[in-house]
C-alpha cells in the first residue's frame, strides 16, 4: 500500500472539497480509497478520488482479516477480487470538465495501473449545477459509457452513495 491509498472495511468514506462533498456508505466490502489528485497522479487532468471495491466481505469491522493484505496479492489463504471501480470528481459547476477529468484518470490507469480497473466502472460527478436540459446530461453519460465503459451519475453536493 502507498501513502495515497488506504484500505479498510470502514462503514463510511467521505470527502469534501470547496462546496462539494459526498459520503460512500459501505455495507460490508473491503474498499481501498485512492487519492488521485495530488496522490497517484500529479500532472494533467485527473479526478479527485478512486474507490476500489472488492468482492471480499469483511468478516468483522473491528478485526479486519485483510488489514495486512496488500491489494491484488494472494494473502495467506485469500485473494482479493476487484468487484467495482468508482471514480469521484468533486466539481463546482462544470460537469463537462468533471467528465474530462474522469476520462483522463481512466486512461492513465488503463496505461499505468490496469489492476485498478475492472469491468464494472462507475463515476460520480458531484456538482452544484447540472446541464439545463436532461438530454444534455444523457448525451454526456452515453459518450462516457461508449468511450470508457464508465457509467456516470451526477450528484448534488452532500450526497450519499450506497454500496
Amino acid at each position: 500500500m502507498t501513502n495515497y491509498e488506504s484500505c479498510s472495511c470502514k462503514k463510511i468514506f467521505s470527502q469534501k472539497e470547496n462546496k462539494s462533498s459526498f459520503r460512500l456508505h459501505n455495507s460490508n466490502y473491503y474498499i481501498c480509497e485512492v487519492k488521485i489528485d495530488g496522490g497517484l497522479i500529479n500532472v494533467g487532468n485527473k479526478c479527485d478520488w478512486l474507490y476500489k471495491v472488492y468482492e471480499n466481505d469483511c468478516k468483522s469491522r473491528l478485526n479486519n482479516p485483510m488489514v495486512n493484505c496488500p491489494t491484488n496479492i494472494t494473502c495467506t489463504n485469500q485473494q482479493l477480487i476487484l468487484k467495482e471501480t468508482i471514480f469521484i470528481e468533486l466539481k463546482g459547476e462544470d460537469l463537462e470538465k468533471a467528465v474530462l477529468q474522469i476520462e483522463a484518470t481512466h486512461d492513465y490507469l488503463k496505461n499505468n495501473h490496469p489492476d485498478y480497473l475492472c469491468k464494472t466502472k462507475k463515476a460520480y460527478a458531484v456538482t452544484t449545477r447540472c446541464p439545463s436540459k436532461s438530454s444534455e446530461l444523457d448525451i454526456i453519460k452515453r459518450k462516457l459509457k461508449k468511450s470508457s465503459g464508465i457509467t456516470l451519475d451526477r450528484l448534488k453536493p452532500n450526497s450519499d452513495i450506497h454500496l
